[in-house]
C-alpha cells in the first residue's frame, strides 16, 4: 500500500532501560499505550513499570511520569510518582496528560511543568454500584475510568465502566455525563470538530451527537475495537482486534474518512499488536 515502517523504540526485549537509552533497541516493561502530541512527542506507557516515558528530540527515553512514592498526591512532581496500575491516558494541545490509574480508580493531569493533579475519581472501592449523581466534585465520585479522550476545547473524556457512559469534569471541577445513547460496552471515545463523538462500543464504532436523530454506527468489526484517534481532517483511526479466549492475536489499524466516516480503509496489520498512535500528518506510531 505504499506505507513504510520505521522501529522508534524497542526491540531490546523485556526490561526497564534506563532514561537516555536510546529509545530504539531499548527494552520496556510491558509497553501498553502509545499517544503522540500536537508537537510530535511521542509518549509511551508501561503498564509492569507504571510509568510513562517520552522520546526526546535525539531519540533517547525520558521518563515525564514515575517513581516509588504511593499514593499519589496532587500538586506533587510527576517523576516522583507511579500508578497502582497504568490505564490509558491521552495528550491534550497543551501537552497535559490525561492518566487513568486503573488500579485507584482515579483520573490524574499532568502538567506540561510535570505537575500533578487529581481531577476525577473517589480512589479504590470495592462498591460496584453506580457512580454519584453529575453535579458532585469530580474527586469525590466513584469512576471505573477505561477509557480517555480529549474535548475540542482540551477537556477529557472518560469512560465509565460502572455507568458505560461517557463523562467531563466541567471547569469548576464537577463530574457531568454526555447526553449522549445508551452503550452497552464502550471503551474509548474521541471528539469530532463538529461536536459529535466517536466512541468504539463493544465490535461497533458508533458515532453520536447530544442530538439523537444524527447518531450512527459506522462500522462493525468480528471481535473488539478499540484506541479511537481523531485527526484535524475528521478521519478517524481505530484498532480493530482479532481476540483467542480473550487475548489479542492479531490486530488492524482501520481508517474511517469521509463526512459520515463510512469510507473504510486497513493502514496495518500486525501479530499480537497492543497500541498505536497517529499525528496530524498521518504518521502511525505502534
Amino acid at each position: 500500500n505504499g506505507n513504510s515502517v520505521r522501529r522508534v523504540a524497542g526491540g531490546g526485549g523485556s526490561g526497564d532501560s534506563e532514561d537516555g537509552t536510546t529509545a530504539d533497541g531499548a527494552s520496556f516493561d510491558g509497553l501498553e499505550s502509545v499517544a503522540v502530541a500536537l508537537d510530535g512527542t511521542i509518549y509511551l506507557g508501561e503498564r509492569g513499570s507504571g510509568h510513562i516515558r517520552t522520546i526526546d528530540g535525539a531519540g533517547a527515553l525520558q521518563t515525564v511520569f514515575g517513581g516509588d512514592l504511593r499514593p499519589i498526591v496532587t500538586g506533587l512532581s510527576a517523576d516522583a510518582l507511579v500508578f497502582a496500575e497504568l490505564g490509558d491516558f491521552s495528550v491534550n494541545g497543551a501537552n497535559t496528560v490525561f492518566v487513568a490509574d486503573a488500579g485507584d480508580e482515579r483520573v490524574f493531569a499532568v502538567d506540561a511543568d510535570g505537575t500533578t493533579r487529581h481531577i476525577a475519581g473517589r480512589g479504590p472501592t470495592r462498591s460496584t454500584a453506580p457512580s454519584g449523581a453529575d453535579g458532585a466534585p469530580a474527586t469525590t465520585v466513584d469512576i471505573t475510568p477505561l477509557g480517555l479522550g480529549v474535548s475540542t476545547t482540551g477537556d477529557v473524556l472518560i469512560v465509565d465502566g460502572r455507568t458505560n457512559s461517557i463523562k467531563t469534569v466541567e471547569s469548576d471541577g464537577t463530574l457531568s455525563t454526555l447526553a449522549l445513547p445508551t452503550f452497552s460496552a464502550p471503551t474509548d471515545v474521541a471528539a469530532l470538530n463538529d461536536g459529535r463523538f466517536v466512541v468504539t462500543d463493544g465490535a461497533n464504532v458508533e458515532l453520536v451527537s447530544t442530538a439523537p436523530s444524527s447518531n450512527t454506527v459506522a462500522t462493525r468489526s468480528n471481535d473488539r475495537i478499540d484506541q479511537l484517534i481523531v485527526l484535524a481532517s475528521g478521519e478517524v483511526f481505530f484498532l480493530d482486534a482479532d481476540l483467542n479466549a480473550g487475548v489479542v492475536q492479531s490486530g488492524t489499524i482501520r481508517r474511517l474518512s469521509g463526512p459520515d466516516l463510512s469510507t473504510v480503509s486497513d493502514i496495518a496489520t500486525l501479530a499480537r499488536i497492543v497500541a498505536y498512535a497517529v499525528n496530524d500528518t498521518g504518521v502511525i506510531t505502534y
